[in-house]
């Protein structure tokens, strides 16, 4: 039986909607920089949703993000919210009651939680456990409900937290932070099946763009699976970039992509006399 041209545009619409609706993207890590002050800041959100609002048939993109402060917030680009329907707007975290307390940016398109919400929801997250944003943009519209998966969250907040603590510790001039590889993780599995390597790995999570490690086109994902010529840790790592004087260099064997290769990251000297601070 051939379908009329209306019918599928019928099924095509639906169809589209559907998936608009139930979409569940990848949460991602971003570095962050403010353009009138230059500071560098962090955050971390899922891919947007696209999805009418039920006003004059227009369309908006609504994600979840995690700001440089640790709030949770939900954004509306570019339709603003109804700001009379805050109470009936807020996220519910697999049929655990919605959350309260946010508060609306002056253009209404972002909904933000205050720091106890934020952090209940942070728990609820680590948990991948399903969100549910239920959205008002006109109080002639139905509620806009959208589930958010939280594939990638974890990642993204272990970016997050390194991204933290590598701002709060402004004076190293390495920039990356890092752990020991989890025993079974794939990258270092093929390590081991593929090169002579038997040391617990570092992965590299987070990696500042204003220091040295990016300079040296080190990246979140890397492997570091050796330091001078032999293993290392976290811990032998961390000790050998301190006992190296302005100038002075290491040499990382570092798996990316099932290929193996080498850094070599040079401490900066000191500064020449006329660009030292005076006291």
């Amino acid at each position: 039986m051939k379908l009329s041209s209306w019918r599928l545009a019928t099924i095509f619409f639906f169809a589209f909607c559907f998936l608009a609706t139930s979409a569940r993207g990848e949460w991602r890590f971003a570095w962050t920089r403010d353009p009138v002050k230059g500071d560098y800041g962090c955050s971390a959100a899922s891919d947007p949703q696209r999805h009418w609002t039920g006003v004059r048939s227009a369309e908006t993109e609504i994600r979840i993000s995690v700001g440089n402060n640790g709030a949770v917030s939900i954004e509306s680009d570019p339709a603003p919210f109804d700001l009379h329907a805050l109470g009936r707007m807020g996220l519910a975290v697999d049929d655990l009651g919605r959350t309260g307390g946010a508060t609306a940016s002056r253009d209404g398109r972002i909904l933000t939680y205050g720091e106890d919400e934020s952090n209940a929801l942070h728990r609820m997250f680590e948990e991948g456990k399903a969100v549910t944003a239920t959205l008002v943009f006109s109080s002639a519209a139905e509620p806009v409900t959208l589930t958010f998966g939280l594939d990638g969250y974890q990642l993204s907040a272990a970016q997050y937290k390194g991204c933290r603590g590598l701002l709060l510790n402004n004076e190293g001039w390495f920039g990356m932070h890092m752990t020991n590889a989890a025993p079974d993780a794939v990258w270092l599995r093929w390590v081991r099946e593929n090169t002579t390597y038997r040391g617990p790995g570092i992965l590299v999570v987070t990696v500042d763009p204003r220091k040295e490690a990016q300079k040296n086109d080190l990246r979140p994902g890397d492997i570091i699976v050796g330091c001078n010529g032999t293993d290392a840790d976290v811990s032998a790592l961390i000790r050998a970039l301190k006992k190296l004087g302005p100038g002075e260099s290491l040499v990382l064997d570092v798996v990316r992509d099932q290929a193996k290769g080498s850094r070599t990251i040079t401490k900066p000297g000191e500064r020449p006399l006329k660009e030292k601070r005076r006291p």
